[in-house]
């Protein structure tokens, strides 16, 4: 099993942007720009993200640069 599959063990097939944050050890209010702007994969349902796992995570493995996920307890400074 790959580090990014250990990432996705436990995580519900759907999930909003807090979910994604908590995932991803990021802000939401940074999520909810990238999905706005189509940095990570999405879909705009009137007033709230869905966000399928597996799709994210696909999206996560093809931008694999070889450097380490980040922490799932580490702030990102808002966008």
């Amino acid at each position: 099993m790959s580090r990014l599959d250990d990432l996705f063990v436990g995580v519900p097939d759907k999930m909003g942007v807090d979910d994604v944050a908590a995932l991803l050890g990021l802000n939401p209010r940074t999520v909810s720009n990238w999905l706005r702007d189509g940095q990570l994969p999405g879909y705009k349902l009137p007033g709230r993200w869905l966000v399928l796992r597996e799709e994210l995570r696909d999206y996560l493995a093809q931008t694999y640069t070889g450097y380490a996920l980040p922490n799932s307890g580490a702030d990102e400074t808002e966008r």
